[in-house]
């Protein structure tokens, strides 16, 4: 479950809710951190290969090997814009 749904669900508005995780991050441990961290590395670093792949060949492969710009994947694009005006 996400930060942002776990504080929705304790009564938080929106407008709080990046201020709490805030909080929240400030008050765990290196060693609580550590996954997080890991996984914000890994992250830039596939983001990274994206975009010299896209720089490179004009589209780059999604995590089932298939083009980005295969029509098929098309739908994908579409929810990720969708869920992010949300």
């Amino acid at each position: 479950m996400s930060m942002q749904k776990t504080l929705k669900d304790e009564g938080f508005v929106q407008k709080d809710i990046f201020a709490e995780c805030g909080k929240r991050w400030k008050e765990l441990t290196d060693e609580e951190k550590q996954p997080f961290e890991a996984l914000n590395l890994s992250d830039k670093k596939k983001e990274a290969d994206r975009k010299a792949m896209v720089e490179a060949k004009g589209y780059f492969l999604m995590d089932d090997g298939t083009k980005s710009t295969d029509p098929s994947n098309a739908k994908l694009f579409k929810e990720k814009k969708k869920n992010k005006k949300q």
